[in-house]
């Protein structure tokens, strides 16, 4: 019987892998240097977990009061990780930013 031969997961995620050319970064555990390496025209990385949102626990606490730290995994692994990208000419780096608005978390993006 003749048909089609029908591609595996695995090889559709490798050629859609060689379209991306741009990558949001939004875990400092998404970080990692194999799975970099099969993005090869990546131009541009938004590294959007430098800064971490940190309440405490206290999730009742005003904008105001919402204190960011620096994300010392990120820091640690952006070097290596943005070696794998040779096209890499946009590199955007910020975080996180969370407000109160009807109990419940809007997302906006900052950037340094």
């Amino acid at each position: 019987m003749f048909g089609l031969l029908t591609p595996t997961g695995e090889e559709v995620e490798h050629e859609a892998a060689k379209c991306v050319q741009t990558l949001n970064i939004m875990n400092s555990k998404e970080l990692d240097v194999p799975s970099a390496r099969h993005f090869a025209k990546v131009e541009e990385v938004n590294l959007l977990c430098f800064l971490v949102y940190d309440t405490n626990g206290n999730h009742d606490l005003d904008y105001e009061t919402v204190v960011y730290t620096l994300s010392t995994t990120t820091a640690t692994n952006t070097v290596p990780f943005l070696s794998a990208f040779p096209k890499l000419r946009k590199l955007k780096v910020g975080g996180a930013k969370y407000e109160l608005h009807y109990n419940r978390y809007q997302h906006y993006i900052d950037y340094i």
